[in-house]
């Protein structure tokens, strides 16, 4: 679940980046005051399989 929270730590980041640079303060705020939970809850394995 590690390399999950990184990935999504990066993502937020970068996300965070963008709107900085495009002078978005409003959503830059809201960002910077979010959390995030990650939860598996179910694995479909059809083709290959699909996490929920």
């Amino acid at each position: 679940m590690a390399e999950k929270n990184q990935y999504w730590n990066q993502l937020i980041s970068k996300g965070l980046n963008y709107l900085q640079e495009q002078n978005n303060d409003d959503a830059v705020a809201v960002l910077k005051k979010a959390a995030f939970d990650l939860e598996h809850s179910y694995h479909d394995s059809w083709r290959w399989g699909t996490d929920y």
